[in-house]
């Protein structure tokens, strides 16, 4: 069964005396006072909650709103924000995406824009929740993010800092292995440098590494093609091959002795003629 959210928040005599006393926010508020914000001068997610009310009830006042329908957006705007910032707690502070938060405002003005019981009921017609859902979106979720940041939950770290001498001589300090001391340790650039030495030097060495894959690779299938060539000669052609060989070596050898014996003929020739030469 639905709950109408009529007269939850705002009373037909509380709205009667808000109407009758405008609200100030520099001092005393009967808007204040009925919901409770005893610390708006000093708390500011107070007077941002209180901000977020007023603007709300001139928006009603400006559309002329009865005093039902007037006290059923209030709430729903209220209902709507803290189910927004409900989950908004650490570690995570996540609340509701914008889409989430829109989506159960929209179910909200929708249970209150048919009569339907018990699912729901006609306060607002068609026109005027198209027109409050219009200036929601205009004004609530245009600053989503900002309502969002100043309702999360804080936590205050108070760091002290001393100096690294005066440390060392209070405790005895040992870092894990592996970790310099601050005083040590590198800079940006130099710690990038050095990561770029070593994509350099990695990147070499597994060059290298693929290049004498490749040639021992080769190596191999050279040294099988040859053995498989050697293999499917037959025995009596390979005893042929190396005695037509074992010739034709012996013959080039004497023909080579020749060549020798017959230029050191002519360069001793040329050697008696330079010296008779000279001794005329």
């Amino acid at each position: 069964m639905a709950k109408s959210l009529c007269w939850c928040d705002l009373t037909a005599q509380t709205l009667e005396a808000i109407s009758a006393r405008p609200v100030d926010h520099h001092g005393d508020s009967s808007l204040a006072k009925a919901l409770d914000l005893k610390h708006y001068k000093t708390d500011a997610r107070e007077r941002i909650l209180l901000d977020l009310y007023v603007m709300t009830l001139a928006a009603c006042k400006e559309r002329k709103l009865t005093p039902e329908k007037t006290s059923t957006f209030f709430s729903v705007v209220k209902a709507n924000h803290f189910k927004a910032i409900e989950d908004l707690k650490p570690p995570t502070n996540t609340g509701l995406t914008v889409e989430k938060s829109f989506e159960y405002f929209q179910q909200l003005m929708v249970m209150h824009s048919a009569h339907r019981p018990p699912y729901s009921v006609g306060i607002f017609t068609v026109a005027e929740t198209k027109d409050l859902t219009e200036w929601m979106l205009a004004t609530y979720y245009r600053h989503y993010k900002l309502y969002q940041y100043a309702f999360c939950k804080r936590v205050t770290l108070d760091v002290a800092t001393d100096e690294p001498g005066h440390i060392v001589e209070m405790f005895s300090v040992r870092f894990p292995d592996g970790v310099q001391p601050l005083t040590e340790a590198l800079t940006e650039e130099e710690h990038n440098a050095k990561l770029e030495e070593e994509r350099l030097a990695a990147e070499e060495a597994a060059k290298q590494a693929e290049e004498e894959a490749a040639a021992a690779a080769e190596a191999a299938r050279l040294a099988a093609i040859e053995k498989e060539f050697a293999e499917s000669i037959p025995a009596e052609v390979g005893e042929k091959v190396d005695t037509v060989l074992e010739k034709r070596l012996a013959v080039m050898k004497e023909e080579l002795e020749a060549q020798f014996q017959a230029q050191e003929a002519t360069l001793l020739e040329k050697i008696a003629a330079l010296e008779a030469k000279a001794g005329a």
